[in-house]
């Protein structure tokens, strides 16, 4: 275990055991809290845990998680009554300097007899972190956001699913018969916002704002990934109380955006200039002839959507399986791009690249492209129409080593295509 998991164990363990030491690692310039329930700064959140019954208090943290400077606890806690926890800290260095969580008062094991809480513990896959969060990011995205229950199955591997929420059962009939339910009592639940992904190896949590029952909601959804598809989940929904109730003015969620975030900007920003426009186009050519489906994949919105000849790609975890498929067929893949037209938030582009097939026949393959951008710079269209012409490798214009084409290589109007 990490050492700043370590601290947190400890740290959160101090709430049964009363030990002083622990709080040290809480920085005493700056922290931010966002639990309502507690005003900001170490002075607050030592009225917070004055406030517990003496010697009554139990802490068990189930699992703990680490992505970057963030350390996520699941915990099983009683004090008031049974609750389980997502507590959330960020660290500056060595110190914690802010605090995020989502409590539930634990509830009976669902009808597949499992708790809120138990099961796996160790994150596994670490080398896959980062593409578990994009397919539960995406997920959430599709389904929970967007209600596009099309894709649901999509994400699991057929009905196996093992399930936590004290309300549903195991496996997607299990999920189905309980939104089944409670549209029938009158019960909804809705999904507004994302505001973080986190996760290590095979684990993903999800932070989210919207409603169930009608009251706003703070939802703590963490996902356990296995062989690319969810297999397993558990979660926690806390209402956020009326404003005048709250003790800090941080809010419940205030998190900062990080450079792989979805709303992340990607400069250069629109509406574009002539020379922007070609920076743009330009950005877009070395990152494809990268052949890194992941790192493409991040400069379009988590719900891009694409029409690519004549296949239809929605979602950042379509458009990285697309370029996988592309790339593995697509050999010695390089590319140019050239702008023909901008305006606003559209880019007009036309391009040509050269690549062979597994049997070593070769095409250029000439296509345009419409693209659209958010404000954040961030691609959300793109509809391409492409053709392919079969030539000799005699005939090839690319030779340059794969990768970014260099600066002084020609571009497609030198070269008269």
């Amino acid at each position: 275990m990490s050492y700043r998991k370590q601290q947190v164990v400890t740290l959160l363990k101090a709430i049964e055991t009363r030990a002083a030491e622990p709080l040290a690692i809480i920085s005493r310039d700056k922290y931010i809290q966002h639990n309502l329930a507690a005003a900001d700064g170490l002075a607050g959140l030592g009225v917070l845990l004055a406030s517990l019954p003496k010697g009554l208090a139990r802490v068990n943290t189930a699992r703990v998680l680490e992505d970057g400077d963030y350390v996520i606890a699941h915990t099983d806690y009683n004090f008031f009554g049974p609750k389980i926890g997502f507590d959330i800290f960020r660290f500056e260095n060595s110190n914690i300097v802010e605090h995020w969580d989502n409590l539930q008062e634990t509830a009976r094991p669902n009808p597949s007899g499992h708790s809120m809480i138990d099961g796996p513990t160790e994150p596994r896959d670490l080398d896959k972190t980062h593409a578990n969060k994009e397919l539960v990011r995406a997920f959430v995205y599709d389904i929970l956001v967007n209600g596009r229950m099309e894709k649901l199955a999509g994400y699991f591997n057929a009905d196996k699913y093992i399930q936590h929420n004290p309300q549903i059962s195991d496996n997607l009939s299990g999920l189905g018969s309980a939104l089944h339910s409670m549209a029938a009592r009158g019960i909804t639940m809705k999904y507004d916002r994302v505001h973080k992904v986190l996760g290590e190896g095979n684990f993903v949590l999800v932070v989210s704002e919207g409603a169930f029952g009608g009251k706003q909601s703070s939802f703590y959804d963490l996902f356990r990934v296995e062989n690319g598809k969810i297999a397993e989940h558990w979660d926690t929904i806390e209402t956020i109380p009326p404003h005048e109730q709250w003790k800090n003015s941080n809010g419940k969620f205030g998190f900062r955006q990080e450079s792989a975030e979805a709303t992340t900007q990607r400069p250069p920003l629109p509406p574009f200039t002539s020379e922007t426009a070609i920076q743009k186009v330009r950005l877009a050519e070395d990152a494809w002839n990268s052949r890194d489906p992941e790192k493409v994949a991040l400069a379009y919105t988590v719900d891009s959507r694409w029409r690519n000849r004549s296949e239809f790609v929605n979602g950042r975890q379509e458009i990285v399986a697309f370029l996988r498929r592309k790339w593995t067929k697509e050999l010695d893949y390089r590319l140019i791009k050239e702008p023909w037209a901008f305006e606003g938030n559209r880019i007009a582009v036309r391009f040509a690249y050269e690549w062979h097939d597994d049997s070593g026949n070769w095409f250029r393959s000439y296509g345009n492209e419409n693209w659209e951008f958010d404000e954040n710079g961030l691609m959300r269209l793109r509809f391409a129409s492409i053709n392919d012409l079969p030539i000799k490798e005699t005939d090839r214009k690319y030779h340059w080593a794969l990768g970014r084409r260099p600066d002084d290589h020609p571009g497609l109007s030198d070269l008269g295509f």
